[in-house]
């Protein structure tokens, strides 16, 4: 059955007669009693839409030309709201019948049941359908599933909505009125919404901001940031953690884009938080996104894992695909933090690596689409053994830096714009163990405001000159310094990084002009977060690793390795030239496995080919991605001394 498409008179949308039910949670319109009932509700896009061409207004007439028969023989007919979507997924024929089913049973038609009817000039509209999840800030597991902090689970339903030209974008806040029904396909709650409207996002307040600004007023960068964060560590009652807040406000406070050195970047960022656990990295992270700022979400590694971090695909019975959008999708233009990040699959993260770079989900397989998603990641890692089954202390790697290698791969680690690490060891029980009687200043919840502006993008960002040409001298500098094939955090594109960084420090210190249109970077925010940085990875021991991957391996040091690899196969050691055999195997190979090693050299796994890989990993001979292992620079140049010492011999 076709028809022209109508746009549906308001008149042919019965309002219910009864008020407006507002609610405050997508999943209240399962409380029992509301079907039927007209209700108001908050909701968030999380998939792509299925659209359906539906009948709304049409003429029936009766086709029994019997004498006998009397009947009004042609009359009007109006589809009622609340039976739109019995329309979805049917043949022509099957909507054709429930048409007739219908208006055999309305009241006052004028036909009865000996008339034999068809349908003629149906008029139709389009109604979407797509799946929403409630709007939640934070979320934790149990038992398998994932709920808010009210203990409600969160889960996606089904909606039904007209179409009003309202774009169905994932990670939208909308606002949905209409009648709370019963899925005609599965008998699930769903709701047929007559409105859609986009959810007015609490905007900044000038006058708060005006506040901070003239706080900062004669303030230099160094000081204002001391400000921020002794309020912020008193607000979230946690000690010696400076490190943590930076790194949680850069990534909030980080632009969506940024004109750099004659090119549009990406402003967003991408900041890893790894260290021991209990040591008050996602308390600290919790506290700023639930109730200091009340903006982006916080989920854990297993409901990432488990939901999807990215996107699912899922087919209707017409054989339409329909892209379900994980967290990383629905903060898009706002900031998602993942506590317990190395509960992640590297499935989920190689899903989402490109998406990093440029900012567009694209789903490749069935259902082809594609989603923005720049979203500003905060990912809290603990370290994990080399099976990935149990966290490991950092007390236990020879440099603090060694940690990110166990979780994250070169290309990801590339990716990231400041690494925190966290040591237990840093803060004593006398640390721990104290009264908190510090109080906040008030002028401290109007970053929440700031914050508010610098996600709208509604300003332009200028770098002055001299930060220019710090940025790019000081990014020069920082990659000779700290550059390491399998640690990447100074990668190439450390001028970007620095430009982050600084352009975040920027809108956080209030580096606006007076009318709020314009965000100045200066060479005192690039000084800043340069010893930001600098510090860090000095003390995780970057550069220390750095400066051995680029010395050349003396034949003393090459002889300590070769003992270290002895030493920790214990009893089960191997005679030296097949040490040595091994170290030229693996220098010549582009990847290899664990099971070629095991074979190629016949070791045992838990007594040989686990410990000699664990400590040749630990005195960087070897990097681990998603595949395999390859060669570090290091192997490298002890393979040569092998065997120049070999032909010396």
């Amino acid at each position: 059955m076709t028809g022209k498409e109508a746009r549906l008179p308001d008149s042919m949308i019965p309002e219910d007669a009864r008020a407006v039910k507002s609610l405050d949670n997508l999943l209240d319109i399962e409380t029992p009693g509301l079907s039927g009932q007209e209700v108001q509700v908050p909701a968030t896009i999380a998939s792509n839409s299925i659209s359906y061409t539906i009948p709304v207004i049409m003429k029936v007439k009766c086709l029994n030309h019997d004498d006998k028969h009397t009947c009004e023989k042609e009359a009007s007919f109006a589809v009622d709201l609340k039976d739109y979507p019995k329309f979805t997924e049917v043949s022509d024929f099957v909507r054709e019948r429930i048409l007739i089913n219908l208006f055999k049973n309305s009241e006052n038609t004028g036909f009865n049941h000996k008339c034999s009817l068809v349908v003629k000039d149906p008029q139709t509209t389009t109604i979407k359908r797509i799946r929403a999840r409630p709007v939640v800030k934070n979320l934790l597991s149990k038992d398998g599933k994932f709920y808010d902090s009210m203990g409600r689970e969160w889960k996606s339903i089904d909606i039904f909505v007209l179409q009003n030209g309202l774009a169905t974008q994932p990670g939208k806040h909308i606002e949905l009125t209409g009648l709370v029904l019963p899925d005609p396909r599965s008998s699930r709650i769903t709701m047929m919404a007559r409105h859609v409207n986009e959810a007015q996002e609490a905007s900044a307040d000038i006058e708060e901001m005006n506040r901070l600004a003239k706080l900062f007023e004669n303030w230099t960068v160094e000081q204002r940031m001391d400000w921020i964060i002794k309020n912020v560590a008193t607000y979230a009652k946690v000690v010696k953690r400076e490190n943590v807040i930076h790194g949680a406000l850069l990534c909030f406070f980080s632009p969506l884009y940024l004109n750099f050195n004659g090119e549009k970047i990406k402003g967003w960022m991408k900041i890893v938080i790894i260290g021991d656990s209990t040591a008050g990295k996602s308390k600290t992270v919790r506290t700023v996104i639930n109730e200091l700022f009340g903006l982006g979400q916080i989920i854990s590694g297993e409901m990432a894992s488990m939901a999807g971090l990215a996107a699912a695909n899922m087919q209707a019975s017409s054989g339409q695909w329909m892209i379900e959008y994980g967290p990383f999708v629905l903060m898009d233009a706002k900031l998602l933090a993942v506590d317990g990040a190395h509960k992640v699959s590297a499935s989920d993260w190689a899903a989402i690596g490109e998406a990093e770079r440029d900012g567009i989900l694209r789903v490749t397989k069935a259902g082809k689409a594609e989603a923005n998603a720049r979203t500003r990641l905060i990912l809290i890692y603990n370290p994990v053994t080399e099976d990935r089954r149990f966290t490991r202390a950092m007390d236990t790697f020879r440099r603090g830096a060694q940690a990110i290698e166990t979780v994250m791969d070169a290309t990801s680690i590339a990716r990231t714009d400041l690494a925190i690490f966290v040591n237990a060891s840093d803060v004593t029980p006398e640390d721990i163990h104290i009264v908190h009687k510090g109080t906040t200043d008030p002028e401290l919840q109007c970053l929440t405001s700031l914050c508010r502006h610098v996600w709208t993008g509604k300003y332009e960002t200028i770098f002055e000159d001299k930060a220019l040409e710090k940025i790019l001298s000081e990014a020069t500098r920082i990659q000779k310094k700290y550059y390491l094939t399998r640690i990447p955090l100074a990668s190439p594109d450390i001028d970007k990084k620095l430009a982050r960084l600084s352009a975040s420090l920027a809108a956080l210190t209030c580096s606006f002009s007076s009318d709020w249109s314009t965000l100045t970077v200066k060479q005192e925010h690039v000084d800043y977060v340069v010893n930001l940085l600098e510090s860090e990875y000095e003390n995780a021991g970057l550069g220390s690793l750095a400066m051995d991957d680029r010395q050349e391996v003396t034949p003393d040091e090459a002889a300590t390795l070769i003992q270290n690899m002895q030493t920790a196969l214990g009893q089960k050691a191997l005679d030296d030239k097949v040490i040595h055999e091994m170290i030229n195997w693996i220098s010549g190979k582009e990847k290899f496995t664990r099971e070629d090693m095991m074979h190629k050299f016949r070791l045992s796994d838990k007594e040989q080919l686990r410990p000699l890989v664990h400590q040749m990993k630990e005195d960087g001979l070897l990097k681990q991605g998603n595949r395999g292992f390859t060669a570090t620079l290091k192997l490298t140049k002890l393979s040569k001394v092998i065997g120049d010492k070999n032909n010396a011999s």
